[in-house]
C-alpha cells in the first residue's frame, strides 16, 4: 500500500506555516505530490483546479473554515477523502465532521503512527474504489460489447425464452414479444440434425457447458450460422434455474471450416465437392487481403447462385488456400449411378460457369479444379482427391476411384513422418561426404554433405525416402540444422571444406533460417569452410529476403554455389540475386555431352560466361573416365561423381588428399 500511497496526490490546508511546513515535509517523504493552502478558500480554489486524490486540512482558519471548506468540495464530489486534523475536541464539530463524511478525524500534536495508520487505511478505501470503478467501467464496455456483437437469450429450465437482446432480434428478425415465452426452435433450421440437439439438451441438463456451431434460420426464411455457448445458471442450492445463450454470427467469416465440420458430425453418408482454384498461390501473390476478401465473397456469390440451378447441394463453405466445399447429406442407399452422374454432370456445369465469369474484384480469369466424392468420410476422400488432380494435371476427379490407393500413400507418409520423428529423437540423422575434386591436378578440395536417415533396423536412407515428407512437416529445419552441424564439425576436425544443400524453402522460413545464422556465428572460425549449394525453385516469395541472407553469409566467409544449374528454375537472370562463388552445372547435361550438341552448346556458354564473371564451375554425376577427360577439356574447374568418389558416411576416413576415390 505504501507504493500506492507514493503515487496519490494530496491537498492539505494548515494555517500555522510552521505546522504546514513541518508536516509537508513529513507528507513529501511518503506521498508523491502535496499542494499546500494556508486557509479554506484558498484550500477550495485548489481542489477545483488540481482534483488531489485525498485531503488533510486543519479546522479552524481565517477567511473559511476547514468544515466550511469541505462542505463545498462535497457537493462537487462526494467521493474525495478527507482526513480533518484539529487540536479541539468539541463534540460539535466532529458531528458535524461525520454528517460531511470525512473519513479520518486526528487530534494534534500529531501522533506519527496514528496518523500512518488513518492515511494507509484511506488510502486502501481510494484504491479499492478506484479498482471498483475500474471494475464497473469494463463491466459496462465488456456488456455493450457483448449487446453489439453476441446474439443473447436466456430460457427457464424447460428452455422456453424469458430474455432476447436487441442483436438476437435484430439477426432473427422477430421481435421481442414474438421471442419471448416461445422455445428456441422458433428459429431452428431445418437442416439441423436432431441428434446435435439431444446432444445439447443432455450437456446442459448436467450442469455442462455446450459449444458448438449451429445452423438458424431467420423470420424471413435466411439460413444463418452461429458459434454458440449454452451455460447453465446455479443457484446456492446448485440447481439449474436458468440457462443463458451466447453466439456469434459466423455467417461471413472464415468460419466455414467450423460450419462444415458441425455440418460433417451429425450425418455418415454425403456428397461432397472440393473446387480449388487453380494456380491460387500466384493469385494470392498479386493481390491483397482486401481483394482476396473480395474475390472470397464474390465467388461464394456466384457459386451460391449456381447451385440451385441443378447441382443440389445444400451450401456452401470457403476453406483455407482458395478452397471450397459443396456438401449435401444423403443416405447411403439412395447413392445410385444415376445420382453420381447427375452431380457430376452438374458440378462440371458449375466449373464452365465459373470459367466464364468476369470477376470484379480481380483482373485474372480464372478456372477451378473439382474432386468428388461419395459415401461414408466423403469429405476425406475428396480430400485426398485434390492429390490426384495435382499429380495427374487434370481439373476434375471421381475421388473414390483412387481411395484405396490416395489412402495407402497418406498411410506411407505418416509413417515415413513417424521414422523421421524417431530417428530425429535418437540423432539419426547423419550426412555422407562426396569429394569434389579439383580438375586440374585431381586432388579432393571440398566435399558435399549429402543427409542420411538411420531408421530403428540401422539402414541408411536416401533423401528420396524421406525428405519431400519432411518439407511438409515441422521437422524439416531441424534436419537441416543437424546436417549443417554435421558439416561444421568434420569442417573444423578436419580442416577441409564442405557444402551443403539449402533450399529457398530454408532461406524463407524464419525459424530455419536463424538456427543456420546461429550456427555460423558460433562456427565464425571455420564459416569460410562451408559453402551452401542453394537448391533452387520457382517458388521464391522475396527475393530481398534471399539476397540479405546470402550477404549475410558471404559477411561470415560462406561461399555460395548455385546447384543444378543450366536446368529446372535456375537461369542467368537470378544470379544477381543470389551472388553465387561456383555454377554446379547439372548432371543431366553433363550425362549428355557426349551425344547432345544442346548440352554441349550450353555447357560451353555457361564455362565462358563463369570465367568472364570469375566463377568456379563444377560439373556433376561424372561417371567415367572419358566423361572426366570431356569436362576437363571444356575448361570446368572441378568434378564430383561416382567415378571420383561415393558418398561415404562420416565414419569412413574419407580424407584422401589424393583424391583417387572415397
Amino acid at each position: 500500500m505504501n507504493e500506492y500511497i507514493s503515487k496519490l496526490k494530496l491537498l492539505y490546508v494548515e494555517d500555522n506555516s510552521q505546522i504546514r511546513g513541518e508536516t509537508t515535509e513529513l507528507l513529501e517523504e511518503i506521498i508523491g505530490s502535496v499542494i499546500t493552502a494556508e486557509n479554506g478558500k484558498e484550500g477550495l480554489e485548489l481542489f477545483l483546479k488540481e482534483r488531489p486524490d485525498l485531503v488533510i486540512t486543519d479546522l479552524q482558519m481565517p477567511v473559511m473554515d476547514g468544515l466550511e471548506m469541505v462542505k463545498e468540495i462535497r457537493k462537487v464530489d462526494k467521493d474525495v477523502p478527507v482526513i480533518v486534523v484539529s487540536a479541539h475536541t468539541e463534540a460539535e464539530a466532529f458531528i458535524k465532521s461525520i454528517e460531511l463524511g470525512v473519513d479520518g478525524y486526528i487530534l494534534k500534536p500529531l501522533n506519527l503512527s496514528q496518523f500512518m495508520d488513518t492515511l494507509e487505511r484511506v488510502a486502501e478505501k481510494i484504491y479499492l474504489k478506484r479498482e471498483a470503478d475500474r471494475y464497473m467501467n469494463l463491466l459496462k464496455q465488456y456488456q455493450e460489447a457483448m449487446d453489439q456483437t453476441l446474439l443473447v437469450s436466456k430460457t427457464d429450465p424447460k428452455g422456453v425464452i424469458t430474455y432476447a437482446n436487441d442483436r438476437f432480434c435484430e439477426v432473427s428478425g422477430y421481435t421481442r414479444e414474438e421471442l419471448i415465452g416461445k422455445p428456441h426452435n422458433i428459429v431452428r433450421h431445418p437442416d439441423m440434425p436432431k441428434e446435435l440437439f439431444r446432444d445439447m439438451w443432455a450437456t446442459i441438463q448436467a450442469k455442462r457447458t455446450w459449444q458448438g456451431v449451429i445452423k438458424n434460420r431467420a423470420k424471413n426464411g435466411t439460413p444463418y450460422y452461429v458459434y454458440t455457448v449454452i451455460k447453465p445458471i446455479l443457484d446456492e442450492e446448485d440447481e439449474i434455474t436458468e440457462y443463458i445463450s451466447l453466439r456469434y454470427l459466423i455467417t461471413d467469416i472464415v468460419s466455414h471450416k467450423r460450419m462444415l465440420d458441425s455440418l460433417l458430425k451429425y450425418y455418415d453418408s454425403f456428397l461432397v465437392a472440393i473446387l480449388k482454384i487453380d494456380d491460387y498461390e500466384y493469385i494470392e501473390n498479386l493481390y491483397s487481403n482486401e481483394r482476396l476478401n473480395a474475390l472470397d465473397r464474390e465467388i461464394i456469390g456466384y457459386i451460391r447462385n449456381a447451385v440451385p440451378r441443378g447441382c443440389s447441394f445444400s451450401d456452401v463453405f470457403s476453406i483455407e488456400g482458395g478452397k471450397y466445399v459443396l456438401a449435401r447429406s444423403v443416405k447411403a442407399e439412395d447413392i445410385t449411378e444415376e445420382l453420381i452422374d447427375k452431380s457430376v454432370e452438374n458440378l462440371k456445369r458449375l466449373q464452365r460457369y465459373i470459367a466464364d465469369l468476369d470477376f470484379k474484384s480481380i483482373d485474372y480469369n480464372l478456372s477451378i479444379s473439382i474432386s468428388f466424392a461419395y459415401g461414408k468420410d466423403a469429405f476425406e476422400i475428396a480430400r485426398l482427391g485434390l492429390e490426384k488432380l495435382k499429380e495427374t494435371k487434370r481439373d476434375f476427379v471421381i475421388a473414390n476411384e483412387y481411395y484405396e490407393q490416395l489412402k495407402n500413400r497418406a498411410h506411407r507418409r505418416v509413417q515415413t513422418l513417424e521414422v523421421i520423428k524417431k530417428a530425429i529423437a535418437r540423432e539419426g540423422i547423419t550426412a555422407f561426404f562426396q569429394p569434389i575434386v579439383s580438375n586440374s591436378d585431381l586432388k579432393v578440395r571440398r566435399y558435399e554433405a549429402l543427409v542420411r536417415l538411420i531408421d530403428e533396423e540401422g539402414n541408411y536412407l536416401s533423401p528420396a525416402q524421406f525428405l519431400d515428407v519432411a518439407k511438409e512437416s515441422k521437422y524439416y529445419g531441424l534436419i537441416t540444422q543437424r546436417v549443417l552441424e554435421i558439416a561444421c564439425r568434420l569442417a573444423k576436425s578436419r580442416d577441409i571444406s564442405v557444402s551443403v544443400n539449402l533450399s529457398i524453402l530454408d532461406i524463407e522460413t524464419d525459424t530455419i533460417r536463424e538456427r543456420v545464422l546461429k550456427i555460423l556465428h558460433k562456427n565464425k572460425e571455420i564459416a569460410d569452410k562451408i559453402l551452401f549449394e542453394l537448391v533452387e525453385s520457382e517458388d521464391v516469395k522475396d527475393f530481398s529476403l534471399v539476397e540479405r541472407f546470402v550477404e549475410e553469409v558471404k559477411g561470415l566467409g560462406v561461399k555460395i554455389a548455385i546447384d543444378d544449374f543450366g536446368s529446372g528454375y535456375s537461369n542467368f537472370e537470378r544470379l544477381a540475386y543470389y551472388q553465387p562463388d561456383i555454377l554446379k552445372i547439372d548432371g543431366s547435361l553433363v550425362k549428355n555431352l557426349k551425344d547432345s550438341e544442346y548440352s554441349r552448346n550450353l555447357v560451353e556458354a555457361i564455362v565462358s560466361f563463369s570465367k568472364r564473371q570469375g566463377l568456379e564451375t563444377v560439373a556433376e554425376f561424372v561417371e567415367n573416365e572419358e566423361m572426366l577427360n570431356t569436362v576437363r577439356r571444356m575448361g570446368i574447374d572441378y568434378s564430383q561423381g561416382y567415378f571420383l568418389g561415393k558418398p561415404q558416411p562420416m565414419e569412413v576416413d574419407v580424407i584422401d588428399e589424393g583424391g583417387s576415390g572415397c
